[in-house]
């Protein structure tokens, strides 16, 4: 792949992804795992890339939130206490190479499942969901994106409309910091072990490209564009990135 096609990619992923809240790691790790475009980077380099771009996409947001006062800092802190342990753990583990496919393989189609979950299921009409459920479940999401890049917004944003958590806009806040800590908590130990990245120019590049499309998609830039239909080409390639991973790990 040319140099300047990935930074284009990246941030036509942030633009679209930070405009709902999202860091877009599912999609990078769709296309640093070579499932969507050839590329042969070994796992390290593809969890560290993506948690980078997520952890840069979701900062940014997540400042902006903070800005206007979107964020309710107390249960955000009790999701943040129950995933960030996990997430921790989950860096401890080594997984060979075609466990790891598998693992990511999962990951991504699930990603696509709770993309698709909003299209089929009427989010403006919350379910009976007890807040407090939210809990394990951000330490099961905190532990995925340890384990695979994942940074885990997109598991996490349809249970919080199921919980009334609170109007788009503050979801939306939540997402992004939940996905900004714990990128930056698993980036932590795979930086060091991950020394090379942080010399070569091209990481630079994907970062700028991803800033970029953040500080776009903040801005509302997307609000002309057919979200359901970007929703589905995005379910379309997670889908066929689940499928091949899969394969290839079998």
């Amino acid at each position: 792949m040319s140099v300047l096609l990935l930074p284009l990619l990246f941030f036509a992923i942030s633009l679209i992804y930070s405009s709902a809240g999202f860091g877009g790691g599912s999609m990078y790790l769709a296309i640093l795992s070579g499932a969507v475009f050839t590329l042969a980077l070994p796992q390290g380099e593809i969890k560290t890339l993506a948690l980078l771009c997520n952890a840069a996409v979701a900062t940014y947001s997540s400042i902006q939130f903070i800005r206007n006062k979107f964020i309710d800092w107390r249960p955000n802190i009790f999701l943040l206490a129950f995933s960030i342990p996990f997430v921790l753990l989950a860096t401890q583990i080594r997984l060979e190479e075609k466990v790891f496919l598998l693992f990511l393989s999962i990951g991504l189609l699930l990603s696509a499942f709770f993309m698709l979950l909003p299209l089929v299921v009427k989010l403006n009409s919350p379910l009976s969901f007890n807040k407090k459920l939210l809990w394990p479940f951000s330490a099961v999401i905190g532990f995925i994106s340890g384990l695979t890049g994942i940074g885990g917004g997109v598991y996490l944003s349809p249970f919080l409309y199921f919980s009334k958590w609170g109007e788009e806009r503050k979801i939306a806040a939540t997402t992004s910091l939940f996905i900004a800590v714990n990128s930056w908590v698993a980036l932590v130990p795979m930086l060091f072990q991950s020394k090379n990245l942080l010399i070569e120019i091209e990481t630079y590049y994907l970062i700028g490209a991803v800033l970029t499309g953040a500080f776009l998609g903040n801005l509302s830039a997307l609000k002309f564009l057919p979200k359901n239909g970007i929703r589905l080409i995005t379910i379309g390639i997670l889908l066929y990135a689940g499928i091949r991973l899969l394969l290839r790990s079998l």
